[in-house]
């Protein structure tokens, strides 16, 4: 089956999930201990669960779920989320995930996460846009400020993991902000499509 993408970057194709293609790939990402340490949930996950999850997003005015593809093989390496959509206060919430680890730390994450922020201050007219990280999580919290996001609070000692407490941070971008990124991330990206041309 061929598939559409919705939007292209630097390094990165998003599309919508795929139910029946991607489910099987998202639940393995999500039962591998070194990937969900990140994350806000719990290995084991039951495929059943899984499933389920997926049709009730796939239901949700207020959630959009993109997959991430490597723009250069088209290879499923992560899902992008943009949730919490509140149209009335203008503002939602960002996650994500690289599941496929041959990719982490290579900016295939914080370059997914600009084409989702274009799309929810560009094209859903949203003010600001929240993401919630764990202190240890590195690559993501780079991968934040990257992409405009500024720490604006912090739960200490609120996450257990690993035999240790850890803070979980809420950070935010606004529209002003991410949009001076956008700029210059633009120019760059038509520089690299008419080099393919």
């Amino acid at each position: 089956m061929k598939t559409i993408s919705t939007f292209e970057g630097l390094k990165v194709k998003l599309r919508g999930i795929h139910n029946e293609k991607d489910l099987d790939t998202v639940w393995n990402w999500m039962n591998d201990v070194e990937v969900t340490q990140y994350l806000m949930t719990l290995s084991p996950m039951s495929f059943a669960y899984e499933k389920e999850y997926f049709s009730k997003v796939g239901l949700d005015p207020n959630h959009k779920k993109f997959a991430i593809e490597d723009k250069k093989t088209g290879e499923f390496i992560g899902v992008m989320d943009l949730t919490k959509i509140n149209f009335l206060h203008r503002h939602a919430t960002t996650g994500s995930v690289i599941g496929n680890k041959t990719y982490w730390g290579k900016g295939f994450g914080s370059d997914a996460k600009m084409l989702v922020l274009n799309y929810a201050f560009n094209t859903l007219n949203l003010k600001n846009v929240f993401s919630e990280v764990y202190n240890f999580n590195k690559r993501s919290l780079g991968a934040l400020r990257k992409t405009g996001y500024q720490v604006i609070g912090k739960q200490k000692k609120s996450v257990y993991c690993n035999g240790q407490w850890h803070d979980k941070l809420l950070l935010c971008v606004t529209r002003k902000r991410f949009n001076k990124l956008w700029k210059r991330y633009g120019k760059e990206l038509k520089v690299g499509l008419s080099k393919q041309s």
